[in-house]
């Protein structure tokens, strides 16, 4: 348990200070001060900030998907590895388990008792090769230290709530802006004076495609700069092997007179923001808990109403709306139950209103398959080059893993967008259905499963019952005038023992889907050759690559093979 924002009043000497000074070097996202400190708002917008940003230290930022989005990460571990030799090279990934993965090339992998002592020791020799997990701020590696500063992912919330609230805003700004500011934390890391110099190095395709695309507006203005000289960069590497990229990595750190001539040009214009913008939000969100602390629930309430109807992206208004209930049921259930309702109307991952049953949204399909696709890439990519690295992002998170369940039938439901199709997760929605549905048009479904984190080498009992139970449900939310084919993705298309599959029951197995997923890249490379993302196009691509609606069901998935006697 814990309240909405930290209640800094139970700390006398803080909150009593006649002045709070709050000292950072980089700090994107202003309003946490608000939300988490109670910091005057007004304070907060009128920084004390030096004159210029020219004093940050030299960094090119480079991600070899950008290069090469099919880069291989093993293969890549390995470069960074020899990279390593000369050059103390640090890696920060978002989890251990994560960090493990770097255990075959690493000449140290740190637990959190033997940071301190790493540290120590890569200020004064070279190591090589060194991981810690989640210290994306925390630690200092100025000069030698660290040379290339690898960010291996995304930040992860450990605090349970943290995790909630981040999977409420999810594909919102608002999480955007709140990780980009981690991420520049954790580049900060190796760059720790004007006279100091790093090569950044984005080894994950989410990071690198969160990167490219909030970047420019959710770094400070310098970062910001060096990602633009950056991208001019990888401009010129893009299609080229790790070797050119070699390259350019030792005309950093090899100062190169010019590059820290353009280095230094990128910042020499910038300077430090001397107003932040706070957002009303915050605001709202730091009175109505001051209010609720005083019993003042009303006022707590009529605080967040200010805001909500402000809001555009629906799943923070609808995260907002359930912070309001939260205070509105202490004197009012029947409202905050109401008010819940609407949250979760807003967004699906929003708690369920005690005793409510929400009422599908039936799919269907207003758009031929391939405007509809050729509408999901120029709404979704902003070129033809973002359009490969996004696509090569999602085939990534379609492989089987039992740790990243819910984010496979996300993927799933994404992939069919992409393909034109109507896709739904009835089951994370509305808490009834199957993983995922898609609609392929001229009424007919598909009735999607996910079982990614199987490694069995049968389909139990229980899981083509769930697979039913799916069906069923199906069949009770749409007409006789439509057909629905259940499949089951899973690791092998044999029934175990008891276990017996409805009739059409199909199976897109592990292998098969592999498959399918080079298709996908195939045709995200010839979209992104045409340049134009036009329907026609797109629609030829589909049908040649036979990920074209008709045939979908019976190129990609295969029939259930009955249990063995």
């Amino acid at each position: 348990m814990a309240p909405p924002c930290l209640p800094v009043d139970v700390v006398p000497s803080f909150h009593k200070a006649a002045r709070r000074l709050f000292l950072t070097a980089t700090l994107a996202d202003d309003n946490v001060l608000v939300t988490d400190f109670g910091a005057d708002p007004v304070s907060v917008s009128k920084p004390i900030v030096p004159k210029s940003a020219s004093d940050l230290g030299d960094r090119l930022i480079l991600s070899p998907f950008e290069a090469e989005p099919g880069q291989d990460h093993a293969a890549l571990r390995a470069f960074l590895a020899d990279l390593a030799k000369t050059h103390n090279t640090v890696v920060i990934t978002p989890s251990d388990k994560r960090a493990l993965v770097w255990s075959d090339v690493a000449n140290r992998v740190c637990s959190k008792d033997s940071i301190a002592e790493t540290v120590d020791e890569l200020q004064r020799n070279h190591i090589g090769l060194v991981v810690f997990a989640n210290r994306y701020d925390g630690i200092d590696l100025p000069g030698d230290a660290c040379r290339v500063l690898v960010i291996d992912g995304l930040p992860t919330f450990a605090n349970p709530l943290e995790r909630l609230d981040a999977a409420m805003v999810d594909g919102t700004e608002s999480i955007a802006r709140e990780l980009m500011q981690r991420v520049e934390q954790g580049m900060g890391r190796g760059v720790r004076s004007n006279e100091d110099h790093c090569v950044v190095v984005l080894s994950d395709l989410s990071l690198a495609r969160e990167v490219w695309t909030y970047g420019d507006r959710f770094f400070s203005p310098a970062t910001a700069a060096q990602l633009g000289l950056s991208r001019q960069v990888a401009g010129q590497l893009r299609g080229t092997d790790l070797l050119e990229l070699r390259s350019a990595i030792d005309l950093v750190l090899g100062r190169d007179p010019t590059w820290v001539a353009a280095s230094r040009a990128a910042l020499a214009p910038i300077e430090s923001k001397t107003i932040s913008e706070i957002s009303e939000i915050a605001i709202a969100q730091r009175k109505s808990f001051e209010l609720a602390q005083d019993a003042r629930h009303s006022e707590a309430v009529a605080s967040m109403r200010t805001v909500i109807d402000t809001i555009e992206e629906r799943p923070v208004r609808g995260w907002a709306k359930q912070l309001a209930a939260h205070y509105l049921y202490q004197y009012d259930r029947v409202s905050a139950d109401e008010l819940q309702k609407s949250a979760r109307e807003d967004n699906r991952s929003a708690f369920r209103p005690i005793g409510s049953h929400l009422s599908p949204t039936l799919l269907k399909t207003t758009l031929s398959q391939s405007q509809a696709s050729a509408s999901q890439l120029q709404n979704r990519y902003g070129s033809p080059a973002d359009a490969l690295l996004g696509v090569e992002e999602l085939v990534s998170r379609l492989r089987p893993d039992p740790e990243e369940t819910k984010d496979f039938e996300r993927a799933v439901e994404e992939l069919g967008l992409l393909l034109g199709f109507g896709a739904q997760r009835p089951e994370q929605e509305y808490g009834a259905g199957p993983d995922v549905l898609w609609a392929l048009g001229d009424l007919s479904f598909l009735v999607i499963e996910c079982k990614s984190g199987s490694v069995s080498d049968s389909i139990h009992k229980a899981e083509l019952a769930q697979l039913g139970h799916s069906a069923d449900w199906f069949a009770s939310k749409y007409d006789a005038t439509c057909t629905a084919t259940p499949v089951l993705i899973h690791p092998s298309r044999q029934c175990g023992r008891a276990a017996v599959a409805a009739a059409g029951t199909k199976v897109i197995t592990f292998d098969r889907l592999a498959e399918l997923l080079g298709r996908v890249r195939e045709f995200a490379a010839a979209v992104a050759a045409d340049s134009t993302f036009e329907a026609e196009a797109v629609g030829k691509r589909l049908m040649a690559l036979e990920l074209n609606a008709s045939g979908f069901a019976s190129r990609w998935s295969q029939s259930v093979k009955p249990a063995r006697s």
